[in-house]
């Protein structure tokens, strides 16, 4: 049983460390927010199945046109190309826009957290 409970604590570690190194620029200086274009999707094949992401267009403060793919995808091209989205990004680093997602991305980080709590305390022996 403690054999699992350390992979749980080694997987739940690794993923709050994942997700805070790329949160990292978005931490450490201001963030920017603004619309992006939906232009086209680009679609992978994996295992048989399709997945579709978004490819978006913005234009940064310094007034460069920049071109991020959305990070989650779907069976279908969604949004459709000419939709507006909400992009941010880090003012030093237009490139590393993405959709904003504010409550998913805390609900991952709620649901990681509490994870490392529940193996943790399972390890300590403060819960049963």
């Amino acid at each position: 049983m403690d054999f699992f409970l350390w992979i749980g604590l080694v997987f739940a570690v690794s993923v709050l460390g994942i997700l805070i190194w790329q949160d990292l620029p978005l931490l450490t200086s201001r963030q920017v927010r603004t619309k992006g274009t939906v232009y086209d999707h680009r679609g992978s094949l994996d295992d048989g199945a399709r997945t579709y992401l978004a490819k978006i267009r913005f234009k940064a403060e310094d007034g460069r046109q920049i071109e991020i793919e959305d990070s989650s995808g779907g069976p279908a091209p969604k949004p459709p190309v000419g939709t507006l989205v909400d992009v941010v990004y880090p003012a030093n680093a237009p490139d590393k826009g993405r959709v904003r997602r504010p409550f998913l991305r805390l609900l991952i980080y709620a649901f990681m957290l509490f994870v490392l709590a529940v193996v943790v305390g399972r390890l300590l022996g403060w819960l049963k």
